[in-house]
């Protein structure tokens, strides 16, 4: 079972019990976890126990360090559908399951692109993203570049199954580019990111 006070604390929050089962674990389908709690102190929680989640659906982490073991677990979380990093911390760089069919990188550090893996919905806001570098993309529909620097913004072309492109509040290096993309393509490109939720 859990170890993790934190954790445990907050699957009895979610399920409303005070003691918890492995099945009542299996019927935990939405987490969001915080590194920190609202002390401002570090939570005792360990992301390697995710694995004990096996019905989770959608998760987000706030603050946390990803590395490479924990991309390996959510990557045999078979019902895991959306996945949000906000202002986490990334260690290593190993591509995220494409059933992940919604993936969002809020203001993260050492983001890189060689974390998608064409999936479905991404969202990137607050890096800098070399287009050169996001070439896992061959089934996304919609890409959100949001308060992102964009360098190489001509690879977008070759995003021929897109639906969706935001800008919004991005530096885009040659934006004279968008007005060659497929007009099929919906495109928003304002000046400003405004933040809307999550997964």
């Amino acid at each position: 079972m859990i170890k993790s006070v934190d954790l445990l604390n907050k699957t009895k929050e979610i399920l409303d019990k005070d003691e918890i089962s492995e099945q009542d674990l299996n019927n935990i389908e939405h987490l969001t976890l915080n590194k920190y709690k609202l002390s401002g102190k570090e939570s005792d929680i360990n992301l390697s126990e995710l694995y004990l989640f096996k019905n989770l659906r959608t998760l987000t982490l706030i603050n946390f360090s990803i590395n490479k073991d924990f991309i390996m677990i959510i990557n045999e979380l078979k019902f895991l559908w959306a996945i949000q990093f906000s202002s986490c911390n990334f260690e290593d760089v190993v591509p995220i399951n494409q059933s992940v069919s919604q993936l969002i990188f809020d203001y993260c550090k050492n983001f890189k692109c060689e974390l998608i893996n064409n999936n479905k919905i991404i969202k990137i806001i607050g890096s800098e993203v070399d287009l050169k570098q996001l070439n896992k993309i061959d089934n996304t529909k919609e890409l959100y570049l949001q308060d992102c620097k964009i360098k190489n913004t001509e690879e977008i072309l070759k995003y021929n199954r897109l639906e969706l492109l935001n800008l919004d509040g991005s530096n885009v290096e040659n934006d004279n580019i968008l007005d060659k993309l497929d007009k099929r393509i919906r495109v928003y490109f304002k000046d400003e990111y405004h933040p809307v939720g999550g997964v």
